[in-house]
C-alpha cells in the first residue's frame, strides 16, 4: 500500500480505529474458535492442508504434481521449519488469517475514502469486510481463500492509482498481487491471466511493455511450481491438475449446482487425502480399465473430453445449470464447503448475533455503484472495472461450483463499492424520475435474487455432514458428552448412518471406561449401554470387541470371549481383552508385528506393561474398571 498522508478524503485516525475494532472481534472470535474441537483438531480440507505442510516441512511429499495450489502449504510450512510442532500450526495458520483480514480492511477502507472522497465511507466499507462473519468464519480454519483475496484487495488498492496514471511499475505490482493470489487459490488465475490482456486495450502507448509487465509474475509464478512439480515427481506442470475433474464434476450430469458431491465412498488407506482426487482416480480406472501408474495429462484430457462432450449434447440442460449456479452464487444463502455457514454461525456466539450478510452487502453495493455512477465529481471507469472483476471472477466460479468460500474473495469489491450509499440523500435529490425508477427497479432486482429461496437453494440437508464432522472432531479431542450430542443429531437426520452408530457406541464406552476418574458401572448401566451399542448391529471389530466387554461385565463370558477371539488376530484391541482377561498368552515380537500401524496397537502394548505394573499404576487401574464385573445394586 502507498504511504497516505492526511487529506480531506484521507484520515489516519479512522484508519487505525477500524483496524482496533477487526482487530479486537477478531481476537475474540478466533479465541473462542481455538477451545472447540474443529478449532483444536481441524479436519476435510483443513487436514489436508496441514498434512501437506507438514510433508513440506519434511521433505516427504510424495512423489506426484501437486494437485492442489501448494503456496499457502508452503507458507504453513516455514512455521514447522523454525521449529515449531505441528500441534500449533493450526495457530499459525489463524495468526496467518488474521494479518490477511487486516490487509483487506485497511486497503479497503483506505481505497473507499479515496474513492468516495468520504472518510464515513473508509468506516463503512472497512467495518463491512473487518467485521464481516463469513471472512472471519474463514479466518478460524488453515483455508488459503483469506491470503488470496488479501493479494486480490492489494491489487484493487493499487489499481486506483493505476486507472488515473498507469506506471510500469504499478502495472508490475498488481500483477504480483494477482500471480501471489493466484498461487495460493487457483480461482484469481482467471484474473491474472487477464491482466495482462487488458493492458494491451486500456494503454494506448507501449502497450507491449505494459503488458509484458503484467505477464512477468504470473510467468515467474507458473515457472517456479513447474520447477517444484519437477523436483517432486518429475514432471514439469506448471499448474495444479484438479480443474478437469471439477470441470467434469461440475458440469456433468450428476452436478448440483452447488457444491462437489461424491459419487463413490472413499476409504482412506493411510492418511487424508483429497477425496476428489482420489475419487477421480478411481472412476477414471473404472471407465477406461486403466490401472495405476496414471498420466496425469491423460486423466485431465478424460475428463475435459467428457465435461465438454455432455455440454454439446445437453445444451438447454447445461444452460439451465449455469443459471441456477448464477443464482446460488448471488444468492443470501452460504452454501455448504466443509462446513455449513449458517449452522456453525448459530453455535458460535461471536457470530451469532452479527447482522452483516451477503444479501445486505450487495444490495449496498448495488446502491453505491448506481450512486457512483450518477455522480458528476467521481470518473465512471473504476466502477466499471470493478464491475467487470466481479463478473469474470463470478463466471470462472460457476463454471465449476459455487460453496461460500469460492465468493469470499468478491465481498471487498462489495465492501468498497458499498461507500457511495452514503451519498444516497443527496444524489435522490437531485436526480430525475428515470435514474430513481432504474434505482428502486436494481434494488428490487437484487432483493428478489438474493433473498428468495428457488431452487431449494437453502437446503439444510447439508447439515447431517456437519454433525458428524462436529462429532468426529470430538472424538478426536476426547470430549465424550460433545460427541454424543453431535452424533444424536446426526442420526437424528439420517438413523441408518453406520459411522455416526459406531461413534455414538464408542463415545458411551469412552466416557465410563477412559475417563480420568474411572466409573464402575451397575448392571442396569451395563445392560442399557449393551443395548445401545446391540441396536446398531455394527460389524465393526472395535464395536464388537466393546460389546464383548459388556457381557464380560455381566458375567456373560462366552459371547465376549466368541467375539475377541473372533477378532483378535487382527485388531489389537480385542486380542487385548483376551490377554487381560487371561485368555491369551503374552503376545510375542512376531505378533505384536502384526498389529502395528493399528491406531488400537498402544493399547495392547499398555496393556502388557500394566499387567506386571504396581497396583496403583492408572493404566491397570483403568483395565482392571473396564473388566471389572458390574455392580449389583438391589432394589429394596
Amino acid at each position: 500500500m502507498s504511504a497516505e498522508t492526511d487529506t480531506p478524503f484521507f484520515s489516519r485516525r479512522t484508519l487505525l480505529w477500524v483496524l482496533l475494532i477487526t482487530l479486537s472481534y477478531t481476537a475474540i472470535w478466533l479465541f473462542e474458535y481455538a477451545q472447540t474441537p474443529l478449532g483444536m483438531s481441524p479436519a476435510l480440507d483443513n487436514q489436508q492442508t496441514l498434512l501437506l505442510a507438514q510433508q513440506i516441512a519434511k521433505g516427504a511429499l510424495p512423489q506426484e504434481s501437486f494437485h492442489r495450489a501448494p503456496f499457502y502449504p508452503f507458507l504453513l510450512s516455514l512455521f514447522l521449519k523454525m521449529g515449531l510442532s505441528f500441534e500449533v500450526l493450526p495457530s499459525m495458520a489463524r495468526i496467518l488469517n488474521a494479518c490477511a483480514l487486516l490487509i483487506c480492511t485497511s486497503t479497503i477502507c483506505v481505497a473507499s475514502m479515496r474513492l468516495w472522497k468520504s472518510t464515513a465511507a473508509g468506516w463503512l466499507s472497512g467495518l463491512l469486510i473487518g467485521l464481516n462473519p463469513v471472512v472471519l468464519f474463514f479466518a478460524a480454519d488453515p483455508f488459503d481463500i483469506l491470503p488470496a483475496t488479501a493479494c486480490l484487495c492489494l491489487a484493487l488498492h493499487r489499481s486506483l492509482d493505476w486507472l488515473k496514471q498507469p506506471t510500469l511499475r504499478g502495472t508490475l505490482l498488481i500483477g504480483a498481487y494477482l500471480a501471489i493470489g493466484a498461487a495460493l487459490r487457483s480461482h484469481l488465475l482467471p484474473l491474472a491471466i487477464i491482466w495482462p490482456i487488458a493492458c494491451l486495450f486500456i494503454h494506448a502507448s507501449k502497450k507491449c511493455s505494459y503488458a509484458a509487465c503484467a505477464a512477468a509474475p504470473l510467468v515467474l509464478s507458473c515457472l517456479l511450481l513447474g520447477v517444484a512439480n519437477y523436483k517432486v515427481a518429475n514432471e514439469f506442470r506448471v499448474l495444479p491438475w484438479q480443474g478437469a475433474y471439477n470441470l467434469w464434476a461440475g458440469n456433468g450430469p450428476q452436478a448440483s449446482g452447488k457444491i462437489y458431491t461424491q459419487q463413490i465412498r472413499i476409504e482412506f488407506e493411510n492418511q487424508y487425502d483429497n477425496p476428489a482426487k482420489l475419487e477421480s482416480i478411481k472412476l477414471y480406472e473404472l471407465e477406461t480399465g486403466n490401472h495405476a501408474p496414471h498420466s496425469i495429462s491423460d486423466m485431465n484430457a478424460h475428463w475435459k473430453s467428457k465435461a465438454f462432450a455432455h455440454i454439446l449434447q445437453h445444451p438447454v440442460d447445461w444452460i439451465g445449470l449455469m443459471t441456477r449456479k448464477a443464482y446460488f452464487f448471488l444468492n443470501n444463502y452460504e452454501q455448504y464447503d466443509n462446513k455449513t455457514y449458517n449452522l456453525h454461525k448459530n453455535i458460535h456466539w461471536p457470530l451469532r448475533w452479527n447482522p452483516i450478510h451477503w444479501g445486505a452487502i450487495l444490495l449496498i453495493a448495488v446502491g453505491g455503484t448506481l450512486v457512483g455512477l450518477q455522480r458528476t465529481d467521481l470518473k465512471s471507469h473504476a466502477f466499471i472495472a470493478m464491475i467487470l472483476v466481479f463478473a469474470l471472477y463470478a463466471a470462472g466460479t460457476i463454471w465449476f461450483y459455487t460453496p461460500n468460500r469460492f465468493r469470499v474473495p468478491m465481498i471487498p469489491i462489495l465492501c468498497l463499492l458499498s461507500g457511495g450509499i452514503l451519498s444516497l440523500k443527496a444524489i435522490w435529490l437531485t436526480s430525475q424520475k428515470k435514474w430513481k425508477l432504474v434505482f428502486l427497479s436494481c434494488a428490487l432486482l437484487t432483493c428478489t435474487i438474493t433473498y428468495s429461496n428457488w431452487f431449494n437453494v437453502s437446503d439444510k440437508s447439508t447439515w447431517e455432514e456437519d454433525y458428524a464432522l462436529l462429532a468426529n472432531a470430538s472424538m478426536r479431542t476426547n470430549q465424550d458428552n460433545a460427541t454424543i450430542h453431535w452424533a444424536g443429531k446426526a442420526l437424528a437426520m439420517n438413523p441408518t448412518r453406520e459411522d455416526m452408530q459406531d461413534t455414538l457406541t464408542q463415545a458411551h464406552f469412552n466416557k465410563w471406561a477412559l475417563s480420568e476418574t474411572p466409573k464402575a458401572l451397575t448392571q442396569n448401566e451395563t445392560t442399557e449401554l449393551l443395548d445401545i451399542a446391540k441396536h446398531y448391529n455394527s460389524n465393526n471389530p472395535n464395536i464388537q470387541t466393546i460389546i464383548g466387554i459388556y457381557y464380560w461385565k455381566l458375567g456373560d463370558a462366552s459371547p465376549a470371549l466368541k467375539k475377541w477371539e473372533a477378532h483378535s488376530h487382527a485388531y489389537p484391541f480385542a486380542r487385548a481383552c483376551l490377554y487381560w482377561t487371561g485368555h491369551s498368552a503374552t503376545p510375542t515380537a512376531e505378533e505384536l508385528s502384526l498389529y502395528q500401524g493399528d491406531k488400537a496397537f498402544n493399547l495392547l502394548e499398555a496393556a502388557i506393561i500394566a499387567k506386571t505394573a504396581p497396583t496403583h499404576s492408572f493404566v491397570k487401574q483403568t483395565l482392571n474398571n473396564i473388566f471389572a464385573p458390574s455392580i449389583s445394586i438391589e432394589t429394596p
